[in-house]
């Protein structure tokens, strides 16, 4: 892997484990910030130390793929890039439905769901499917280059969706009012 591939791993895990951190530290503050994001109130105590822990596991997955598992590297990326872009998205949907809670992603310093924090996600998001489509030599299989395109053309929809969705205005209805 060249140099610029290794830094951008290391960035991410680094990046993984921040956040990680943030989920161990305060587990309730967490836990209660996945209740908000998913809209139910049912949760077990342990699910913010569980998200922690997905966290680290990608982390270390991206640092091992980054310096002594580069075979690994693109499906390490691969589902890091899901699992971030499923968070933009549930961003994005709450945001446009008014809910406006803390999303949790660095402990007490966190951002409100909105703009900024859809954005960064996204950013982020955009970021590791770079790492995961474009470092290191592609395989000559066609199936692998089918699924790489597919890969890239999904992130520039989901990304000029994403944009074009924060810069409207919210369509639906607040939370409060009546539909």
């Amino acid at each position: 892997m060249d140099a610029a591939g290794a830094v951008a791993m290391w960035t991410l895990a680094f990046v993984f484990v921040a956040s990680a951190r943030a989920k161990f530290v305060d587990i309730e503050r967490a836990t209660a910030a996945v209740r908000s994001f998913l809209g139910t109130p049912r949760l077990p105590r342990h699910t913010g130390a569980l998200l922690g822990a997905t966290e680290l596991t990608l982390a270390i997955g991206l640092a091992l793929a980054a310096g002594w598992m580069e075979d690994w590297r693109r499906l390490v990326a691969a589902v890091a890039a899901v699992v971030l872009w499923i968070f933009a998205a549930g961003l994005l949907v709450n945001w446009l439905l008014g809910n406006r809670f803390s999303c949790g992603c660095f402990g007490a310093s966190s951002t409100v769901v909105g703009p900024t924090a859809i954005v960064r996600t996204a950013a982020l998001a955009g970021f590791v499917t770079w790492i995961a489509t474009s470092i290191g030599a592609m395989p000559a299989e066609p199936l692998f280059q089918a699924l790489t395109a597919a890969l890239m053309a999904a992130t520039f929809l989901a990304a000029s969706a994403m944009v074009t969705a924060v810069r409207a205005e919210p369509r639906l209805p607040m939370r409060d009012q009546a539909l």
